[in-house]
């Protein structure tokens, strides 16, 4: 078999419209692939800084490899340096802590809300007559009265305390008898009680002592603070208010308070209620007055006419 010799192959180049190819002695078109080129110039002097070409392959891959590069610098930027923070969404430095307060008092502002309400409607229920004005009083006297334990077996009092008292008194008498009633010009007290006493009573300290008709009201004597307000089995409702210029005085024997611990209240607002006339006779509770100054006890009719 005889060897063919081989053609050598002679490419020419010609021009085809505005496009120059190559075509071999074959007659067959040797068309480069389209290739694009990117020039950067100085705009000033038109001169080309860079320039290359790129086929259509390879700047399709670099478009990729661009745009993840990219992409992973821009993640990194939002997630390791304070930009992160333009991301709508992100709270910001000091926001976290201030919505954390922000919950806290709102939550404060709910229960507060809950315990007026519920002391507004306790209220309302009392003044609607739904509620017995002596359930409580009578649901701890009959707790009292299960126990075997006498009133006062835990809280009796020491002769070193008689004797403390004893000592203060004396001391402190010369000066309350010269102090108390400087201290209390300029200052109109007002009658704690406006019905007549069925029976009154004062003890060699000062304190007096009212039998009033049921459902009778009692005020302040004067403007001050509620300081404690409490109840005993023995003494009903106790209010302790707080006045000017050193003066406490305190009510006891109400069988409704009207006030709580902390209240503001005026010059004769009503601060109690005695016993109401369903009660019986033997129930009721005489009202007791005390008025001290700087820890010294006085009369207070000696300040205001009942």
């Amino acid at each position: 078999m005889a060897d063919k010799k081989k053609e050598k192959v002679v490419v020419t180049k010609v021009k085809v419209g505005d496009v120059r190819v190559k075509m071999d002695t074959a007659g067959h078109l040797k068309v480069r692939p389209r290739r694009y080129r990117l020039t950067l110039q100085n705009e000033s002097s038109m001169r080309p800084r860079i320039s290359f070409t790129a086929s259509r392959g390879v700047m399709i891959i670099g478009s990729i490899v661009g745009a993840l590069v990219l992409a992973v610098i821009g993640a990194l930027l939002l997630g390791t340096t304070p930009l992160r923070s333009v991301l709508p969404g992100y709270l910001k430095r000091g926001q976290r802590s201030e919505l954390y307060v922000m919950s806290e008092k709102i939550d404060s502002l709910n229960q507060e809300s809950a315990v007026n309400r519920a002391y507004i409607d306790n209220i309302a229920a009392v003044f609607s007559a739904d509620v017995d004005l002596d359930s409580v009083r009578r649901a701890t006297e009959e707790a009292l009265a299960a126990t075997t334990l006498p009133l006062d077996s835990l809280l009796a009092t020491s002769q070193e305390e008689l004797d403390f008292v004893r000592h203060y008194e004396q001391r402190e008498r010369f000066n309350a008898s010269i102090l108390s009633p400087i201290a209390a010009e300029g200052m109109i007290f007002y009658a704690p009680v406006s019905a007549s006493p069925l029976m009154e009573s004062v003890d060699a300290t000062g304190r007096v002592t009212l039998q009033l008709p049921a459902s009778s009201p009692v005020s302040a004597m004067y403007r001050g603070t509620v300081v404690d307000a409490y109840y005993t089995p023995s003494q009903g409702y106790t209010v302790v208010v707080q006045h000017p210029n050193e003066f406490i005085t305190r009510y006891s024997g109400m069988a409704t308070k009207l006030v709580d611990r902390g209240q503001k209240v005026k010059t004769g607002e009503r601060i109690g209620l005695t016993t109401p006339s369903s009660t019986e006779d033997s129930k009721r509770l005489p009202v007791t007055l005390e008025m001290w100054h700087n820890g010294t006890q006085l009369n207070p009719k000696q300040y205001v006419t009942f």
